[in-house]
C-alpha cells in the first residue's frame, strides 16, 4: 500500500492513522461484505498557527503587539547559530553562501553564488533499513540507563555518522566541524495545543539542535572501537540533544517559532526566498548538516474515531487478514533541507528506516553506506554487535585538538568579532516549510 499526499496537508501522525482506518475498513467489509463501523465525521483541524497560537492569535489578527522579547531572543538565536559555521555540504562542494552576503543576495531576489541550472535535476534517493526487534529493545534500555530517549539516541547517530561521510575529498588531516541537526517535531503537543489529531493535517514542525566541534570519523572511530571513552562521547552527545530540546520548549520555542514563521509568511514572498536559497549555486538549497524525524511508537497512537465512540482506540498493526509488516516514510528533501536525512517509526517492535536524501549532492551509493553506517553504530551502542575492544588506545593528546588550534589560538589574542547572519533567518524559515 502507497500513499501519497501533499505534505502541506498531512504528516506522519495522520497518515499512520489513516493507513489504520484504511484497512480496518477493508477488513471489516471482507468478513460479511458490509462496513459495521462508519468513522465519525470530523470538522476541519486547525491550521498549525492556531493550534500553537490559538484562534486570533496570528499577525494578521494582532500584528506586533504579539511580539515578546521571548520571540526577539529566538530570532537572535537563530541568527548566531550561524557564526558557528555548521557543514552543510561535503568537503570540496561549494559551501559559500552563508552569512550576511548571501542572505543579501538572496533578500535582493538573487541566488547566492548566482544560479545552479542544474538544481532542478536534484531528486531524492531512499534506503530502507531495519533495526532488529532485540536491537531496538536493548537501545531503549540503554536510553533509559543513560537518561535520555530514543529520539536523543538517534540525534547523536545522525550526527556522529555525518562525521564519517562529510569528508568527501577523504583528507588525510582530518578535521573539526560544528553541524547543525534538524530535529522534527509533532507540534500538537505544544501551545495551546488544539488540534487533537482526529483528523488528518499537517502539524510538523523542527527545531535546530546544534553539535560540536567534532572530529571528522569520530562515528567510524566508536564503531571500530566502542572503548568506555568512545561510548561515553555518544552518550554525552544524546545528553546534549535532550538538553537543548528542554531548553527549546521551557523556553516557549515552539510558539516563538510558529510565530515568526507566520510572521514571515505574512510580510514577505516567503516562497520566493526559499525557492532562490534552493537555486543557489553556494549552498545547493542545503541548510543543515543531517535532520531526521521519529514519528514514535505506532501502536501508541491513537486511532480516528467510529460513530457511537467515546474514546479513541490504539492503532492495530492487524486487521482481518492484514497485517503490517514495514511502514517506511519520508517527505522530500530535494529542493531544499538536509545533507543527509533520514525518516524513522517503530512498528512490531522494530525501528523502521527511510533515508532520503537529495541526489547529486548525495549519491545512492553513499546513501546506502549512511544507512548500514548508522545502523551499525546504533547496534554497537545498544550492545547487541560484539566488538573487540581495544582500552589501551591512547593516541596524541594534542590530536584531539581542532586543526592548527595553536596557531590560531595564538593569532586571535587580541582581536575579536562577533558575525550576524542574516541567512540564518531564510535557513531557519525554509525548514519550517519542510
Amino acid at each position: 500500500l502507497l500513499l501519497s499526499f501533499n505534505h502541506a496537508i498531512s504528516d506522519q501522525s495522520s497518515a499512520n492513522r489513516l493507513t489504520d482506518q484504511i484497512l480496518a475498513l477493508v477488513a471489516d467489509y471482507e468478513e460479511d461484505g458490509k462496513i459495521g463501523r462508519l468513522p465519525q465525521a470530523e470538522d476541519i483541524p486547525p491550521s498549525v498557527e492556531e493550534s500553537v497560537l490559538g484562534k486570533g492569535r496570528r499577525w494578521k489578527d494582532i500584528e506586533a503587539s504579539g511580539l515578546e522579547l521571548g520571540t526577539l531572543r529566538y530570532v537572535m538565536g537563530k541568527a548566531l547559530e550561524e557564526t558557528k559555521s555548521p557543514v552543510i555540504l561535503p568537503e570540496g562542494s561549494r559551501q559559500k553562501g552563508g552569512g550576511i552576503m548571501g542572505a543579501l543576495s538572496t533578500i535582493s531576489g538573487n541566488a547566492a553564488g548566482g544560479e545552479d541550472e542544474k538544481s532542478s535535476e536534484r531528486k531524492s534517493v531512499v534506503a530502507f533499513r531495519s533495526l532488529s526487534k532485540e536491537s531496538s529493545e536493548a537501545l531503549l534500555a540503554k536510553c533509559r540507563e543513560n537518561g535520555v530517549t530514543i529520539t536523543n539516541a538517534l540525534s547523536a547517530a545522525v550526527t556522529l555518522t555525518s562525521t564519517d561521510f562529510v569528508n568527501a575529498m577523504n583528507d588525510q588531516q582530518q578535521k573539526e566541524r560544528n553541524y547543525k541537526v534538524l530535529q522534527s517535531l509533532d507540534m500538537r503537543r505544544f501551545g495551546k495545543s488544539l488540534d487533537r489529531g482526529e483528523s488528518v493535517g499537517c502539524l510538523a514542525g523542527s527545531m535546530d539542535l546544534m553539535h560540536g566541534p567534532l572530529k571528522d570519523g569520530s562515528g567510524q572511530h566508536l564503531r571500530s572501537n566502542p572503548t568506555k571513552k568512545n561510548m561515553d562521547m555518544f552518550w554525552n552527545l544524546a545528553r546534549e540533544g535532550k538538553a537543548q530540546t528542554e531548553d527549546f520548549i521551557a523556553t516557549d520555542g515552539p510558539s516563538h517559532a510558529v510565530r515568526v514563521f507566520d510572521f514571515a509568511m505574512t510580510i514577505s514572498d516567503l516562497n520566493n526566498l526559499v525557492h532562490l536559497t534552493a537555486q543557489s549555486k553556494d549552498s545547493q538549497g542545503r541548510a543543515y548538516s543531517a535532520g531526521f524525524a521519529n514519528a514514535g511508537v505506532y501502536e501508541r497512537m491513537n486511532a480516528f474515531r467510529y460513530q457511537g465512540e467515546t474514546n479513541r482506540s490504539p492503532l492495530q498493526t492487524k486487521h482481518g487478514n492484514y497485517n503490517i509488516e514495514d511502514l517506511y516514510y519520508a517527505a522530500s528533501n530535494a529542493r531544499s533541507g538536509c545533507l543527509y536525512r533520514f525518516s524513522c517509526v517503530t512498528v512490531n517492535g522494530e525501528l523502521k528506516f527511510t533515508f532520503h536524501p537529495a541526489s547529486p549532492i548525495v549519491s545512492e551509493e553513499t546513501n546506502e553506506q549512511f544507512a548500514d553506517a548508522l545502523l551499525e553504530l546504533l547496534a554497537v551502542v545498544s550492545g547487541t554487535k560484539k566488538i573487540v575492544v581495544d582500552e589501551t588506545e591512547l593516541g596524541n593528546p594534542l590530536r584531539l585538538l581542532p586543526e592548527n588550534s595553536l596557531a590560531l589560538a595564538a593569532a586571535a589574542i587580541g582581536s575579536a568579532a562577533l558575525l550576524t547572519h542574516a541567512n540564518a533567518y531564510i535557513h531557519f524559515f525554509q525548514s519550517l516549510m519542510e
